[in-house]
C-alpha cells in the first residue's frame, strides 16, 4: 500500500512594497484563494519545504536541470547541473544558494567524501574541485573530452570517474593526475558504486556490469553483452581488443542474465552480495551472488528509472524516475510500490538522498529540488 507523502516545489517569494498592511493581507488572501485550484496552501508545521534561493544571491530557476545530489556533512547538501550549475544547501534543503563553477559545461555527478573537498564531473571531459568546502570550485585536467558521466572518491585522495565510450580514469592524489584506465568499449558506463576500498561495481549500456575486488587493479565484465569468439579463456580486455571484433564475424553471446537492450542507469549494493541497477522500462535487477546473476523485477511502471539506494542495510529500498516517479520496497526489492506524492512532480527525478531514514531529498529536472518526508 503507497503512502502518502507531502512535498513542495519552487521558489520562496516575498512581497515587497510600501502599502498598507491591510491591502497585504487582502492581497495574500486572495493569492491563496487562486493558488488553491491548484494546491493546498501550506503550513509552517509541514513536513517538506519549497526550495528557494536565498536573498539575493541565487540564480535558481525552474528550468534548472539537476543530475546528482551529495551528502558530505549533516545538513549541507550539494546539487549539480545543466550549464555548470552547483547549488548548496547549509540546512537540509529547505534553502538554497547558487555557487560559481566557473564553467558551462553541464556537471553530471557530484562526491564529496568530506565536507570540505568535494569534486564534480560532466561533459567534453569536466572535472571541478574544491578544497575549501565549496566557496571556490577549480579546474582539473582530465586527459579527454569525452563525457564524464560519475565520480566516486573513496577518499579524499583516491577516486574514480566514468563515462562515455567505456572512459574510466583513477587518481590517488586528489586529482592532481588522473590515471586512464580507460575499458576498449563501446558501452556508456554510467555508474559505479564502491562498498569499500577493495569492492566496486560499475554499470553501463548492454547490460554491463564491471567487477573489481582488488581495488580497481583489475575489472571483470561479469554481466552484458560480450564478444563470443569461442574462446572462455581470454580476458575481457583480450576479447574486446581482438581485431575480428566488429569486423562482421564475430557475434555478441549474454552473460549474467543481462543483455543489450538493458541499458543500466544506477547501482548499489548493501553487502557484498546483494545488489540493484535501475534501468529503462522501469525495470529493476536483483543479484544475490556479487553480480554474476541478475534477476528482473518488473516496478508496473514503464518510466526509467535512474537511481537507487537505501538508508541503512535493513533500509526500504527507494528508486526514483521518469515522471515524479518515486518507488519503494520493503523485501529487498522483489516487489515495488509507489510513494505517492502529495503535490505530483511531473519533473524526471535523476538523483537522491537520504537525509535521514525516514527523508529523502530528490532533483532533477524542471528545477527540482524536493525534500521529502518517507
Amino acid at each position: 500500500m503507497s503512502k502518502e507523502v507531502r512535498i513542495s516545489q519552487g521558489k520562496h517569494t516575498t512581497l515587497r512594497g510600501d502599502g498598507s498592511h491591510f491591502y497585504f493581507c487582502v492581497l495574500r488572501a486572495a493569492c491563496c484563494v487562486l493558488l488553491s485550484a491548484f494546491t493546498a496552501c501550506q503550513t509552517a508545521n509541514d513536513a517538506t519545504s519549497r526550495a528557494r534561493s536565498e536573498g539575493n544571491k541565487g540564480t535558481l530557476s525552474r528550468y534548472d536541470q539537476y543530475f546528482s545530489a551529495a551528502m558530505p556533512a549533516e545538513g549541507k547538501v550539494w546539487a549539480v547541473g545543466q550549464n555548470g550549475k552547483i547549488v548548496v544547501s547549509h540546512d537540509r534543503g529547505q534553502t538554497w544558494s547558487a555557487q560559481v563553477s566557473n564553467t558551462n559545461q553541464s556537471l553530471l555527478s557530484v562526491s564529496f567524501p568530506e565536507a570540505s573537498r568535494g569534486w564534480a564531473v560532466g561533459v567534453a571531459g569536466t572535472i571541478l574541485h574544491t578544497a575549501d568546502g565549496g566557496t571556490t570550485w577549480a579546474m582539473q585536467n582530465s586527459g579527454t573530452e569525452k563525457d564524464l558521466l560519475a565520480v566516486q572518491f573513496l577518499d579524499p585522495q583516491h577516486g574514480w570517474v566514468i563515462g562515455a565510450a567505456g572512459v574510466m580514469l583513477f587518481t590517488q592524489d586528489g586529482g592532481q593526475h588522473w590515471q586512464d584506465r580507460s575499458l576498449n568499449a563501446d558501452a556508456n558506463l554510467n555508474h559505479l558504486y564502491f562498498l569499500d576500498a577493495q569492492t566496486g561495481w560499475v554499470v553501463g549500456e548492454y547490460g554491463t556490469v564491471m567487477k573489481t575486488t582488488n581495488g580497481g587493479e583489475t575489472w571483470e565484465q561479469v554481466a552484458g553483452q560480450i564478444p563470443d569468439t569461442g574462446d572462455e579463456g581470454k580476458s575481457w580486455e583480450e576479447l574486446m581488443s581482438a581485431k575480428d571484433v566488429g569486423a562482421g564475424g564475430v557475434s555478441t553471446a549474454t552473460r549474467g542474465g543481462l543483455g543489450e537492450e538493458d541499458n543500466l542507469f544506477a547501482v548499489y549494493f548493501a553487502d557484498a552480495n546483494h545488489g540493484w541497477a535501475t534501468s529503462t522500462g522501469g525495470r529493476v535487477f536483483l543479484t544475490e551472488d556479487g553480480g554474476a546473476q541478475w534477476q528482473p523485477k518488473e516496478t508496473g511502471y514503464e518510466a526509467p528509472l535512474f537511481a537507487v539506494g537505501a538508508a541503512c542495510q535493513t533500509c526500504p529500498l527507494y528508486t526514483c524516475g521518469g515522471r515524479g516517479l518515486l518507488l519503494r520496497s520493503s523485501d529487498g526489492g522483489n516487489t515495488w510500490s509507489e510513494v505517492k506524492l502529495a503535490e505530483r512532480a511531473y519533473s524526471y527525478l535523476r538523483d537522491l538522498v537520504f537525509l535521514g531514514p525516514q527523508e529523502l531529498l530528490l532533483i532533477g529536472t524542471q528545477g527540482t529540488l524536493l525534500r521529502a518526508g518517507v
